[in-house]
């Protein structure tokens, strides 16, 4: 641990009397809106697992994660929306994996 630095007659540390990258500032402002993001895909496939019905609107998603279909492995969904994603072609995998979706399926 290094000792404190006088700074206009304030005793900082040395790291508080360094001025923050920005690029630093923006990479932690875009983990912490993926943390979010993470979160919110998580919760809405656990209550996906109680009514079959996954809603993912909304997600800023670029592809359906592995995640979702790990966690909806026991599920049978009867319904998914996926619109308002930024999500440019759906696998072949989501067909095969949630074969029973007979009501909406929105891009």
């Amino acid at each position: 641990m290094r000792p404190p630095i006088q700074f206009d007659g304030e005793v900082a540390t040395e790291a508080e009397a360094e001025q923050p990258d920005p690029r630093m500032v923006a990479m932690m402002i875009s983990t912490r809106l993926a943390g979010r993001a993470v979160i919110r895909v998580v919760g809405r496939c656990n209550d996906a697992q109680e009514n079959q019905e996954l809603d993912l609107s909304n997600c800023q998603l670029m592809q359906v994660p592995d995640a979702v279909y790990h966690l909806m492995r026991h599920t049978e969904l009867k319904t998914c929306d996926l619109s308002d994603n930024v999500i440019t072609k759906i696998p072949p995998k989501f067909a095969v994996k949630f074969n029973l979706i007979t009501g909406k399926y929105l891009i």
